[in-house]
C-alpha cells in the first residue's frame, strides 16, 4: 500500500470574447481575467498494487477558492470568465 499527498496552486490567465446573437442585434461581450484559481488539495492518496497489471486507487480531495476578497463586484458584474468558482468543494 502506498501514501501519498498534493497540493495544486494553479494561475490562470484569459482574454474572452464572444459574440451574442439576439433577435434585433448582436452584441459583442469580452472580459480579460488573471489570477488565482481553484487551490486543489489532497491529504489522502491511497494505492494498492492488486498485481503487475492493476492497481487500485483511492483519492480524497479538497477544493478551496484562494480568497472571496470581491465577493459583491463578483455577483454585480457579469463575466465570461473567471479564475475561480469562489466556492468551497
Amino acid at each position: 500500500m502506498d501514501y501519498a499527498l498534493s497540493a495544486t496552486v494553479p494561475f490562470m490567465w484569459a482574454d474572452v470574447s464572444a459574440n451574442v446573437v439576439t433577435d434585433p442585434a448582436t452584441v459583442r461581450r469580452s472580459s480579460s481575467v488573471n489570477g488565482l484559481g481553484d487551490i486543489v488539495l489532497m491529504p489522502l492518496m491511497l494505492n494498492y498494487n492488486v498485481s503487475s497489471n492493476l492497481n487500485v486507487n483511492f483519492r480524497t480531495g479538497i477544493y478551496a477558492p484562494p480568497a472571496i476578497t470581491r465577493w459583491g463586484a463578483w455577483l454585480t458584474r457579469a463575466r465570461i470568465s473567471g479564475p475561480s468558482s469562489q466556492r468551497w468543494a
